[in-house]
């Protein structure tokens, strides 16, 4: 009865995208359109979804998106995790649970190393899951993107490779 599933943008269908969408407006409410928009404009032709299905019903998404950073001056690729999501009424049934395993798994998969943003209340969730601080000295670009998240994690990396490193992550 449960699904998941990794598809690339290039392969996703409108159907798919809309729900999407409207499980992502579940959560986030900024309308459907505001959804529609921030997904056009911010998603990539490589960029991964990790579909979590219940019979036909979409009950929980993330998105890895292919990415870049620079760690002292040298160019490596990323796997940005983005928009962490479960269908309320999926909630108390360990759907996280199985989804983030999932997420884990495909990171490892790809042999990349992850990074995520996100609030101080969210740490003690993903350290479930062995994610990590990064302890090293990070900025973050493009510049022009505002930014409320307080800490940066990362996964699928050797111990300390980050500490006390300059780090420029591309998102």
């Amino acid at each position: 009865m449960i699904k998941l599933e990794t598809i690339k943008s290039k392969y996703l269908t409108l159907k798919i995208i809309n729900k999407i969408c409207i499980l992502k407006d579940s959560h986030w409410k900024f309308g459907m359109l505001s959804q529609k928009k921030w997904f056009k404009r911010n998603t990539k032709n490589s960029d991964m979804h990790n579909l979590l299905f219940y019979k036909e019903i979409l009950i929980g998404y993330t998105s890895l998106k292919k990415r870049y950073f620079y760690e002292n001056k040298i160019k490596n690729n990323y796997l940005l995790f983005d928009t962490l999501v479960i269908n309320q009424k999926y909630r108390n049934f360990k759907m996280a649970n199985i989804l983030m395993d999932y997420n884990n798994f495909i990171i490892k998969k790809f042999n990349f190393c992850s990074f995520l943003l996100c609030d101080k209340e969210l740490i003690k969730f993903y350290k479930k899951y062995q994610w990590k601080n990064v302890k090293g000295k990070i900025k973050i670009f493009p510049t022009n993107k505002k930014f409320r998240y307080k800490k940066i994690l990362t996964y699928n990396v050797q111990p300390n490779r980050f500490d006390k490193k300059s780090l420029l992550i591309n998102i």
